[in-house]
């Protein structure tokens, strides 16, 4: 089966050293001068073709980066899509965001004209894998990330003020996870220096001085604090409205008073830890589930494009008999002194042996293809 993967791991200083704008994908398109399909996320780089793809021109861009390159083909190269379009290979197992950037990645080959029909059908049928899996077992709705959890848990944020105390991995994480929605974020650290990374990535954000940060957090809707510190950053005081409390740390960060405040609601890593615990137990008897529809999916893909190279290998073939049968036909024309009913009779004759001749072949290239290998017919029947 004629599909391909080739893909790069590199770690989140080289992923941000090597970005690919739109216009960069345009150009590699060009270089690469194939049809095929280029997958790039933040946390991937992907390239799907039928036959392998010339990678010196991506290379060249990673050159004296720590990078690990990997390559998959046919089978597993269609697992591997279907496993990446079902989130089974992001960071956050099962996650929905990656359905839709396989989509976006599909639909701009589309537009930039080098998507072929093989292509076409194989993501066309990932992506319905997808959307099935998703709407039968849902498993994006489990999380077990602790930052997406939390921010799952905030429900619609939507005008909110939102307070992230932190520079670490979970805080970055959960400012990921905010960016694009139409919440107002403060971010508050012991020095802006600390937090300038925050800053960069979401440009709209507001840094809080940290002495100023009970004020910011008595104005908020949602306080999330993950730090390293080895008492409480925030002491208790008296919500004035609802406000909801993420407390990322150990020792803990948030003063355990907050808890019995009625307009607080807390959430801790013990909290967290359990609903994640719970996710994990519901995630694996669906992951199962999801499995099969993966393989399913595989087998309709191998049986379409088996189907394809068949119909392609038999059309040859009887296209190679009509063209010797034709050749023949000509050169005897040319060669005798035949009316018209005789040479009706003749070309009837030769096509009738020539496929006389080609029918006990092609019937059974027909039954037992999937046993024959492609280049074995290649061999034995080349076209003229």
């Amino acid at each position: 089966m004629e599909f391909e993967v080739f893909g790069i791991h590199a770690g989140l200083d080289v992923r941000t050293k090597v970005p690919w704008s739109e216009t960069e994908l345009m150009d590699l398109y060009e270089k690469i001068g194939q049809p095929c399909v280029i997958l790039t996320t933040c946390h991937r780089f992907e390239i799907y073709s039928e036959i392998p793809v010339e990678t010196a021109p991506i290379l060249k861009r990673y050159e004296k980066e720590p990078i690990e390159i990997y390559t998959k083909s046919g089978k597993e190269a269609i697992l591997h899509l279907l496993e990446v379009v079902n989130g089974l290979h992001s960071q956050i197992f099962g996650e929905d965001e990656i359905l839709r950037q396989v989509k976006q990645a599909y639909e701009f080959s589309v537009h930039v004209h080098r998507c072929s029909s093989a292509l076409h059908f194989i993501f066309q049928q990932a992506i319905k894998c997808g959307k099935e899996a998703r709407t039968k077992y849902r498993m994006s709705q489990h999380p077990l990330s602790l930052a997406y959890i939390a921010v799952r848990s905030m429900g619609d944020v939507s005008g909110k003020k939102i307070l992230l105390t932190g520079n670490g991995e979970i805080a970055a994480r959960i400012l990921n996870y905010l960016k694009d929605k139409p919440c107002e974020i403060m971010i508050t650290a012991r020095n802006k220096e600390h937090a300038a990374s925050m800053l960069e990535t979401v440009r709209h954000a507001v840094f809080v001085p940290f002495r100023q940060r009970y004020e910011a957090a008595s104005q908020c809707d949602i306080l999330c604090s993950a730090t390293s510190a080895p008492h409480y950053v925030y002491r208790y005081f008296p919500c004035s409205k609802p406000l909801q409390l993420y407390d990322f740390a150990s020792p803990r960060d948030i003063d355990p008073a907050f808890e019995h405040d009625p307009d607080a609601s807390v959430y801790t890593l013990d909290t967290l830890a359990a609903i994640a615990k719970e996710n994990e137990n519901i995630r694996h008897q669906e992951l199962g589930h999801v499995r099969k529809l993966i393989d399913q999916y595989a087998e309709t893909i191998r049986a379409c494009k088996q189907d394809a190279a068949r119909n392609h290998t038999l059309l040859s073939l009887q296209q190679a008999v009509e063209l010797v049968s034709r050749e023949t036909y000509e050169y005897l024309e040319h060669k005798l002194d035949l009316n018209e009913r005789e040479k009706s009779i003749l070309k009837k004759s030769l096509n009738a042996s020539m496929f006389r001749l080609m029918r006990t072949p092609i019937q059974e290239i027909s039954r037992h293809y999937d046993q024959l290998e492609p280049e074995t017919l290649n061999r034995l029947f080349r076209q003229p």
